[in-house]
């Protein structure tokens, strides 16, 4: 006989703010098809999964997100048995924080090319990895700006990817992906940039990482543009000796060990070098890293992250 997968509800992820409606496709699944002769089975049909793309409602996503959570296997041991195939040895889970700055002073193509690299992102994520997605703050963290997270789901069986596993990581990525299509969504809309606002609302997201190591990728031209920070130009960098105030008045965040890159940063003059100088200094400072190789105007190849 064949079996179907069932439907059931997805387990919860931080909801986005203020969900857009898009069109609702879900996961097609083919049972595996066998031929029997009495009691012993002879040959099986070949089994075949389509995807199709995600352009899912986002009011419906949490329910829609991973419909094949819960599927049940056909040999009815976890999807493991023919299907199922050895895991090669699993890095350690990651957190992966993602800040996008929509602000009028980005250019449409280096929006295009960060949407671009986050989708690459997107597919690298697997078993046990979080996502973090977070819309830049104009003025201070308390703002109502677009914010979602999910995660995959460790492996069942650690020596075993079953194709349950596969469909919670595939339903995760594509939630990814639809929410992704939503933070690009229209012309950019920010007046300000609130960089260090955005990183104290993720550094709330870094202590909650239950030991999975965690990477910062903030997409933006790095100009704090609010509360008495413009440094476009250099307007008003902060002042020699504001870190330390900072640190003594307790309003650094903490990002102990989070390995930080920057997409969209232009180093090459020599505004935009104190500019740099600056967050890396920053960065140090709150116990993150920012290498030079991780401070580039377009993003690397692949999903790429100089992160070990």
């Amino acid at each position: 006989m064949s079996r179907r997968p069932s439907t059931v509800a997805a387990p919860r992820a931080r909801a986005l703010r203020r969900p857009h409606g898009l069109g609702a496709r879900g996961v097609e699944a083919r049972s595996l098809e066998a031929q029997g002769l009495g009691a012993r089975v002879r040959g099986l049909g070949r089994r075949a999964r389509r995807l199709r793309p995600p352009a899912l409602g986002l009011r419906r996503l949490l329910p829609l997100l991973l419909a094949a959570f819960t599927a049940p296997a056909c040999d009815g041991g976890g999807g493991r048995g023919a299907a199922a195939r050895p895991t090669a040895t699993a890095a350690a889970p990651r957190q992966v924080i993602i800040l996008v700055d929509r602000s009028a002073s980005r250019q449409p193509h280096m929006l295009a090319e960060g949407k671009r690299f986050i989708a690459d992102i997107v597919n690298t994520l697997t078993y046990g990895d979080e996502i973090v997605l977070i819309e830049m703050h104009q003025g201070s963290a308390t703002e109502d700006v677009r914010r979602w997270s999910a995660s995959i789901p460790a492996l069942e069986d650690p020596a075993f990817e079953s194709i349950r596993d596969e469909q919670r990581r595939s339903g995760v990525r594509q939630g990814a992906m639809a929410v992704v299509e939503e933070f690009f969504e229209g012309d950019a809309r920010a007046a300000n940039t609130d960089i260090l606002s955005t990183l104290q609302v993720a550094a709330e997201y870094v202590r909650d990482a239950s030991g999975r190591r965690t990477i910062l990728l903030i997409l933006s031209d790095m100009l704090q543009s609010a509360n008495g920070i413009e440094m476009e130009r250099q307007r008003r960098m902060p002042e020699p000796g504001w870190l330390e105030a900072q640190r003594v008045a307790g309003l650094l965040p903490a990002l102990d060990g989070v390995c930080v890159a920057v997409i969209g940063a232009d180093a090459t003059t020599p505004d935009g070098a104190a500019v740099k100088r600056f967050w890396q200094d920053y960065f140090t400072a709150v116990g993150a890293r920012l290498s030079d190789g991780n401070y580039r105007i377009v993003p690397p190849g692949a999903g790429a992250i100089g992160c070990s």
